[in-house]
């Protein structure tokens, strides 16, 4: 019932308010002490549908008390929701992150319902090994959100990875103000060397030395990049403090040292990239179908995708983010709404083939053969690429993911417009 190797972490449910069959509206707890107000969604195919909305221990007093409805709990959220699948056979939990705007209203509690009936089951106390503290006049609940997803995209990135399983890092409750998040994970050391070799990297002096820490700990450059971006663009202040003074002292992230290492980003070759920003979606046009379900406000399901599990709606999801044309939040981006603006298929794929060359995984894959246009690329070269570029890659997982690539490219190349630099700009 519970999601099991999520970024929910290891979840304990710790009061009950109303059983059906099992625990249906409950409040959960989990390994760096983030409450969860808990409320079943329904049954999709093979799994169960369940709302994590994060919640303050002041907000879940005004519900004990019946001073707050359960619905506008959730219809004002403090930060943002999971949306949790279950019980998915062979066993595939998945959580996730969503804004108020990615959340269908029919998820919500109906109106007028209050906590008639609490059952206590346990208490914890929280466990967390760093915090981040945020100080800006954009840190909004949307901001935080977006920061969170691309703090935690970087550091799970660069701390080691032990065995099959991938390391985890679980965002804390997230209060306004002088916002402070406390940070778990499924490992306190790795993550004191993650922390330490992200401190050290302010202090690199060369663009070499700087490539090579990237290289020697595979860092994807782009992962970087969106994190300092997201720091930029909201013009925060961004200080990481560790637990415990054994682990070191807290370090400042200022935004003159960002732009310099921003700067420092597009001088090094590095081509690394991450397995998010690879496209597994074989069907082109059913993402282009996904963008326009995102642009008319229609809940991103399988059935109105035409697919058979929530984890495949994942997999068009991630390629409209792989291509640029939508966020990981699912909203489309600028180039999104450019591209469903245009009715006609052929101008499309166009449009597509254009933007190919500026994807993290076409330049990345161009720079690793050494070609100048997608034309000239060898479709069969996608699985060697694949393995020698993108980060966390199985030997199974590279062959589809190249397959997919090699789909992708061949249905574009025919639609590739050369731009001729001859002509001089002043004619």
């Amino acid at each position: 019932m519970l999601p099991e190797n999520t970024p929910l972490g290891k979840i304990e449910i710790s009061e009950v308010y109303e059983y059906l069959d099992g625990p249906r509206l409950f409040t959960a707890i989990n390994n760096v002490g983030t409450m969860f107000l808990v409320f079943w969604c329904g049954e999709e195919s093979d799994a169960t549908r369940w709302l994590y909305l994060p919640v303050s221990e002041e907000k879940l007093n005004k519900l004990r008390r019946k001073k707050l409805t359960l619905r506008a709990a959730f219809v004002n959220p403090e930060t943002a929701y999971y949306l949790a699948y279950t019980a998915i056979p062979p066993r595939q939990d998945s959580a996730i992150y969503a804004s108020r705007s990615d959340i269908d209203q029919k998820y919500f509690p109906p109106d007028g319902f209050y906590i008639e009936y609490v059952d206590v089951v346990s208490r914890r106390m929280e466990g967390w090994c760093f915090e981040i503290i945020l100080r800006g006049d954009q840190s909004s609940a949307e901001v935080l959100s977006q920061f969170i997803g691309r703090f935690r995209e970087l550091f799970e990135g660069i701390m080691p990875q032990r065995g099959s399983a991938s390391p985890r890092l679980y965002p804390h409750t997230v209060l306004q103000g002088s916002t402070r998040i406390k940070f778990g994970t499924d490992s306190d050391v790795d993550a004191m060397e993650a922390l330490r070799f992200l401190g050290q990297l302010l202090k690199v002096k060369s663009d070499e030395e700087f490539r090579q820490q990237l290289i020697d700990k595979q860092v994807d450059s782009s992962r970087l990049r969106d994190f300092f971006g997201s720091i930029l663009r909201n013009r925060l202040d961004v200080e990481i403090a560790p637990k415990l003074a054994t682990n070191g002292e807290p370090f400042n992230l200022p935004k003159d040292d960002i732009e310099k290492l921003m700067a420092r980003l597009d001088r090094v070759d590095v081509v690394f990239i991450d397995t998010l920003k690879v496209p597994q979606a074989n069907d082109i046009d059913k993402m282009i179908d996904v963008l326009q379900l995102i642009h008319d406000g229609t809940p991103l399901s399988p059935e109105n995708i035409g697919v058979t599990a929530p984890r495949q709606v994942d997999y068009y999801t991630t390629a409209a983010y792989a291509y640029g044309l939508a966020t990981k939040e699912k909203q489309l981006t600028v180039a999104g709404h450019f591209l469903i603006s245009h009715p006609d298929k052929s101008a499309k794929y166009q449009i597509l083939a254009d933007r190919f060359e500026s994807t993290d995984f076409g330049w990345a894959w161009m720079k690793w053969a050494g070609v100048k246009s997608m034309t000239t690329l060898d479709p069969d070269t996608a699985e060697t690429f694949l393995r020698d570029s993108v980060l966390g890659l199985s030997s199974d997982t590279a062959r589809r993911r190249a397959s997919t690539l090699r789909i992708w490219l061949q249905t574009l190349q025919p639609y590739h417009r050369n731009y001729s630099s001859t002509k001089s700009l002043n004619n």
